[in-house]
């Protein structure tokens, strides 16, 4: 077998041999997770744990935090759909949680209509109305300038 110099050459090699090999792969797979349950959650977590930090930088600009208020901690993040649809949109992609649609997401080269808010802003923003945040900056913007 002749060494790949290239990683695209590698990637195309293995998706051969894993479509020529398909049912053997998943017997192996299943028989190395049921051999070994932790280490492969620990990997399957720590294979989320990626998607998600991958998307977050992704649609931030500069560093992860909410497009809104700032929030920075991870657990509290999380992708918004700018012109709303997220539930139809989930469900065409069969997504029930957040790492289906990181990974759709990434294999569609984080297409644009997508940001980062905290929970809090996003679900204050679900029914298309301000967030609280985007209406306190403002107020605090115009004391600022003495117009308030």
């Amino acid at each position: 077998m002749m060494p790949y110099n290239t990683k695209e050459k590698a990637r195309v090699r293995n998706q051969r041999y894993y479509r020529a090999n398909h049912e053997r792969e998943l017997t192996r797979s299943r028989n190395y997770y049921r051999a070994h349950p932790e280490t492969a959650k620990a990997w399957w977590r720590k294979r989320q744990a990626w998607e998600k930090e991958s998307a977050f930088a992704a649609y931030s600009n500069g560093p992860i935090c909410c497009a809104c208020c700032g929030e920075t901690n991870l657990v509290f993040l999380s992708i918004d759909h700018i012109d709303g649809g997220g539930n139809k949109h989930r469900r065409e992609i069969h997504a029930n949680g957040g790492t289906k649609l990181y990974q759709w997401l990434r294999q569609k080269f984080y297409p644009p209509g997508y940001r980062v808010l905290c929970m809090n802003c996003n679900h204050a923003t679900r029914f298309r109305q301000a967030c609280p945040h985007t209406a306190m900056l403002q107020q605090r913007a115009k004391e600022r300038r003495g117009l308030a």
